[in-house]
């Protein structure tokens, strides 16, 4: 339970703090489509959620759920436009909780359809704070949307309620993920725009990307891996325990075959001695799909090396990684290319008062 503006309200009642305020417009990272490759677009249904307008919560997001699924399809935000993209068709409710009140709307979706609703959060007179959503006319949204000055945010996925000790907070850094690097530090990085769905603990930082609706086969995962290795004192030394043991810890060779490995230089951000890209394609011996053959996986990790300022050696990696039928998966070079944007904006970020 948690306390907001005076009422006790259940996590998953869908208003509150939003953990990755890094899904903003302006740090959205273009230049694809999230999902698999070949993904017929013109399949999809679009329903742009309004929140363009001043309101008087501007600090918190009103989930909205698609029909019973557990997971949320948008978290808006104030001065945000939103489109959802999804494959589901027919009579489709929207809905939204909050503080027990329930508020829903029904679309009829069809393939290639677009639809339009206007998120309105308000008061109650008890006091409660309610959502409400509101169809809008082609005409009139497409008027509100051209006068828009930010960038319409896309989501194809399916974000989990996160219980326990996972909650939705608000970023410090409005541009960036930041995750724990050591006592004193953190990693900070753009995320990929398909990076929606979040599991966040010490010890396992997943983003992913998966949609049933779109592909039983195909997802993505990133994030940052922690490594246990503490002593580097070379380029090279990281190149042979990338080859070596840290491929021996994410590939199973009673389950999989490698068919590629490349490892190359990569650039340093500030702070860090050395990285590597290592870059790996396998296939599945165990996952195939009937009349369509086994399942690949396609995997960039950008392993590197750094030390603090007591000389203790840290070593983690930032990684994409798909896995689905051959014709879903993108080249290697492409996420090649995805995860280097990440690694672009790659930063160490000392904690306050840790020193």
């Amino acid at each position: 339970m948690r306390r907001f503006e005076g009422c006790t309200v259940h996590f998953v009642i869908l208003f509150g703090s939003l953990l990755l305020s890094a899904f903003t417009g302006d740090s959205q990272i273009a230049g694809y489509m999230p999902g698999p490759a070949n993904a017929d677009t013109s399949r999809y249904a679009h329903i742009y959620f309004l929140r363009e307008q001043t309101d008087s919560f501007p600090d918190n997001w009103v989930g909205v759920i698609m029909q019973d699924d557990q997971g949320l399809c948008v978290k808006a935000r104030m001065n945000a436009i939103y489109r959802v993209n999804t494959m589901r068709s027919g009579q489709t409710v929207f809905w939204t909780r909050i503080s027990g009140v329930k508020r829903e709307i029904t679309i009829d979706l069809r393939p290639g359809s677009s639809h339009y609703v206007q998120i309105v959060p308000g008061r109650e007179e008890d006091g409660s704070i309610n959502a409400k959503m509101v169809l809008l006319d082609e005409p009139g949204a497409m008027s509100r949307i051209a006068n828009f000055k930010g960038k319409i945010q896309d989501r194809y996925c399916i974000l989990p309620y996160l219980e326990g000790n996972h909650d939705f907070r608000e970023n410090f850094w409005s541009d960036t993920v930041s995750w724990y690097a050591s006592k004193h530090f953190i990693y900070r990085f753009l995320p990929l725009p398909s990076w929606e769905v979040i599991l966040r603990s010490p010890l396992q930082t997943v983003l992913s990307f998966r949609n049933r609706l779109i592909s039983e086969n195909y997802s993505e995962l990133g994030g940052v891996r922690y490594l246990n290795l503490k002593k580097c004192r070379s380029e090279a030394e990281l190149e042979n325990y990338a080859t070596g043991k840290f491929l021996g810890l994410i590939t199973d060779k009673r389950l999989d075959t490698d068919v590629r490995v490349q490892i190359k230089p990569t650039n340093l951000p500030p702070a860090i001695v050395y990285a590597r890209m290592l870059s790996l394609e396998s296939e599945s011996q165990s996952g195939v799909v009937q009349g369509k053959g086994p399942l690949k996986t396609r995997s960039v990790f950008i392993l590197f090396h750094w030390k603090d300022g007591r000389g203790k050696g840290v070593s983690a990696a930032l990684y994409i990684s798909e896995r689905g039928l051959l014709e879903e998966l993108h080249d290697l070079q492409e996420l090649e290319e995805r995860i280097s944007r990440s690694w672009e904006s790659f930063s160490l970020a000392e904690i306050a008062g840790k020193r």
